[in-house]
């Protein structure tokens, strides 16, 4: 499955950036533009496979990543996100457990992280 979205820009959209241009609805902030490709696959067990490709016109290079002093999430120009996540672990309801890994594809750096999420009523 192949996900894709597209935002119009209409001035009743857009107020905070609106120009008072009729063919020219919103301000450029920046230059720069965002990619983001996703894939999501479930299998018969329900185990949910997500993978997603993010890439950033203005994202830091390997090189620049060595020499910032920038702590920031998604500073680099290119990630692989997957996930693994299953609904209803060991028969609990309205649960669900993840293995996230997100791998900066610049400098090779990654974060693993395992979660759980519980959707009770309390």
């Amino acid at each position: 499955m192949l996900d894709l979205l597209y935002l119009p820009t209409t001035k009743d959209i857009n107020r905070d950036f609106y120009t008072g241009d009729s063919d020219n609805f919103a301000k450029v902030i920046s230059a720069g533009h965002s990619y983001l490709l996703g894939l999501k696959y479930v299998t018969k067990n329900d185990i949910t496979i997500t993978s997603k490709y993010l890439y950033q016109s203005e994202g830091l290079t390997k090189d620049e990543i060595a020499t910032t002093s920038k702590v920031e999430p998604f500073i680099a120009k290119s990630y692989m996100i997957n996930k693994l996540s299953i609904k209803e672990p060991f028969d609990t309801l309205y649960a669900s457990a993840y293995f996230k890994d997100m791998l900066n594809l610049e400098d090779k750096s990654y974060l693993d992280s395992l979660g759980y999420h519980f959707f009770g009523l309390f």
